[in-house]
């Protein structure tokens, strides 16, 4: 059957039967596309490799970080300790100075200001010492309600 254009029809009609077919296409030359897929997927691949070790390195270095917080912080309470110590008994022995006569109320006043910096210096040290504790377990996936 041909039309006014031209053109054939699909179907035929031959001897009362129609023929239909069907055809199917499989590149065999791709223009190197497959390849450059392969080299792209193997990209992502070694891509998000170096994502994970990235991170395993940055959490290394988070618990690194914190242990080393911590351990100044413990060396500082050792040496503020000390202070602390040392100031309660200047206090102790200014006090007693005191009440018998020996210094003035000002010299008095001056050791109650030392021993209570002293006092308020080895609480705000103790707490440092905790929240770091707390950071440091934190960082190394302990749960926050560990004791």
């Amino acid at each position: 059957n041909v039309s006014a254009f031209g053109v054939q029809s699909a179907f035929q009609r031959s001897n009362a039967f129609y023929n239909v077919g069907i055809s199917a296409s499989l590149p065999l030359f791709d223009g190197t596309v497959s390849h450059y897929k392969e080299q792209q997927a193997h990209a992502n691949k070694v891509k998000e490799m170096l994502g994970q070790d990235q991170l395993v390195l940055n959490v290394k270095q988070e618990v690194q970080d914190k242990y080393f917080a911590l351990s100044k912080s413990l060396t500082n309470r050792k040496s503020q300790k000390i202070t602390y110590l040392r100031t309660r008994n200047e206090f102790a022995l200014r006090k007693q100075e005191f009440e018998i006569g020996q210094i003035a109320k000002q010299e008095f006043d001056t050791a109650k200001t030392n021993w209570e910096q002293a006092q308020l210096d080895w609480q705000s040290i103790n707490v440092e010492v905790a929240i770091n504790e707390r950071s440091l377990l934190f960082a190394c996936g302990y749960p926050e309600s560990l004791q």
